[in-house]
């Protein structure tokens, strides 16, 4: 039996229950959303035209104190529709949120190896992340989710869910929020010290601007060494950094930059990769949230809730991917 028809048994048999009360909640749920929204922006947009005098426009017979009002009303508007959102959604969003980690996720994870630990409020802490030195930028706000204990041989690891950002300031103190990582985040224990520091790196600035890129990477004063590798479709998505040359070079085994760059295919995503202590980090970034519900799509739809299995196999699949345990 295939994966995907094992899973689509398991899904019939054991989630199908779970599912099919959530999907009721949902239900009522984003038909009570949707209809706040029609009568919210119904009331915004009405009070705006006509307390505004908006109803009978022309740029020429508005004043100035028309555009105030108008302003007013928006941002008042603004602050009550997120006190009734609050009022209204947020707690029994939260409600369906947690039933569906603690009743869907936890299930699915024991499918994936019933080995796994499953904690969906802890993290990988901000000092493991900043430990790897993937991310140079001290992110400063930090948070995740789903974290997951397993091992496979000798071989300990953890991963959860992290989204570390940097704050900017304008000239004016107005803040910019710059997402640093978002993604999985994965920690393996090798349980032996490596030498030297290597960390394997998207080839952004190469594919950006060439010869250029190499030059930026040669002089990065956040990172080490560059490394060159003999591996041409390697080279193409990566580059190295090391603190220890010869360690390095028979550390990135031809069979190992292979299956580094067939993870990379795999995972169809950026993949960063740490060798530091006895640690590999390997930091996989992503556009969506994962092991969340559909709001506002059905609980039912198969696809989506394979999306969680897929995911949990490809990052519980690194060590064996990696050959770590060798």
């Amino acid at each position: 039996m295939s994966e995907l028809e094992s899973f689509r048994k398991f899904y019939d048999e054991k989630l199908i229950p779970h599912l099919s009360d959530l999907e009721v909640e949902r239900k009522k749920i984003y038909v009570g959303l949707t209809i706040f929204m029609m009568v919210f922006f119904t009331i915004v947009f009405s009070s705006v035209y006509y307390l505004g005098g908006f109803h009978d426009f022309s740029l020429s017979d508005h004043s100035n104190k028309d555009f105030l009002i108008s302003l007013l009303l928006l941002v008042f508007w603004a602050m009550m529709g997120v006190l009734a959102y609050k009022k209204l959604f947020e707690k029994r969003l939260e409600d369906i949120r947690g039933k569906f980690k603690r009743s869907v996720i936890v299930k699915i994870v024991e499918f994936v190896d019933p080995q796994l630990s499953y904690h969906e409020d802890k993290l990988i802490s901000q000092h493991e992340y900043d430990d790897s030195k993937i991310f140079p930028i001290n992110a400063h706000r930090f948070r995740g989710e789903d974290y997951v204990v397993g091992s496979d041989g000798n071989i300990s690891y953890k991963f959860s869910e992290l989204h570390s950002r940097y704050i900017m300031k304008d000239h004016r103190g107005r803040k910019l929020f710059m997402t640093i990582f978002h993604g999985l985040f994965f920690i393996a224990d090798m349980h032996r010290e490596f030498k030297g520091e290597t960390i394997i790196l998207p080839d952004t600035a190469h594919k950006l601007f060439g010869p250029f890129g190499d030059f930026v990477q040669k002089h990065n004063i956040f990172r080490d060494k560059v490394i060159k590798v003999d591996n041409a479709e390697f080279d193409k998505e990566f580059v190295v950094y090391s603190n220890n040359v010869e360690e390095s070079t028979s550390l990135l085994t031809t069979p190992l930059m292979d299956r580094i760059t067939e993870f990379k295919k795999k995972s169809g995503h950026s993949v960063h990769i740490s060798f530091i202590g006895s640690k590999v980090n390997v930091a996989i970034s992503l556009t969506q949230d994962l092991f969340e519900p559909p709001i506002f799509g059905s609980m039912l739809d198969f696809e989506a809730i394979y999306e969680n299995c897929r995911y949990l196999r490809l990052v519980t699949g690194i060590v064996e991917d990696l050959d770590l345990g060798s």
